[in-house]
């Protein structure tokens, strides 16, 4: 078995275009939606917001992390969390 350290590619969540776009742009969005798109697509939904904060927070590990050790070299690696569940 490969150690851990050998086979894991991190990812770089908040460094995605998506992330970025997301982050910057999402308040501005739900400030703008009554106006601009409630009409033709129906009131704001609660759970947007909530779904939003899940995936901003997915793959940060200050929201938490799991920690994996090989058990043939002793090598140690956090892996963020990668999605959350939020309930509101």
């Amino acid at each position: 078995m490969a150690c851990p350290k050998a086979v894991h590619r991190p990812r770089t969540a908040r460094e995605s275009p998506l992330h970025q776009l997301v982050r910057d742009h999402f308040a501005e969005l739900k400030q703008v939606y009554p106006e601009r798109f409630a009409e033709r697509y129906g009131p704001w939904q609660r759970h947007w917001d909530h779904a939003i904060d899940a995936f901003l927070k997915c793959g940060d590990a200050q929201w938490g992390f799991a920690r994996v050790r090989c058990t043939e070299c002793g090598d140690e690696l956090e892996l963020p969390y990668s999605r959350f569940i939020t309930r509101g």
